[in-house]
């Protein structure tokens, strides 16, 4: 997940690993959803709108959520509000986190 959404969901508690954490940076869709699949991860946090499309993680692990931040053109003081209300979000609605793809905020999850 982003940097920055990992250092604050972990201030909440969270067990969360960021991309700079996995060595993971860098890597082309297809790679990043093979370790991704590999690993014990059971969602996956993106602001990248093509990781879904080029990945096919879900046809490799169906039981894998992940969520697409709709942030990918925020500058970063907006980006930060951003994460502040998805993490608000997660903490006062639980957000379901079904196995499968979800944007966040557009479709609220699905609801």
């Amino acid at each position: 997940m982003p940097d920055g959404l990992a250092a604050s969901m972990k201030q909440r508690g969270c067990d969360a690993t960021a991309q700079s954490e996995t060595g993971w940076a860098g890597l082309k869709n297809g790679v990043l959803s093979q370790k991704i699949a590999a690993s014990n991860f059971s969602v996956f946090i993106t602001k990248d709108r093509n990781f879904h499309h080029q990945g096919g993680l879900l046809i490799k692990r169906p039981e894998v959520t992940i969520v697409l931040l709709d942030a990918v053109t925020l500058h970063q003081a907006a980006r930060a509000v951003f994460i502040a209300r998805f993490l608000n979000a997660l903490d006062s609605e639980g957000l379901p986190l079904e196995p499968g793809l979800h944007l966040w905020p557009k479709n609220n999850f699905n609801k």
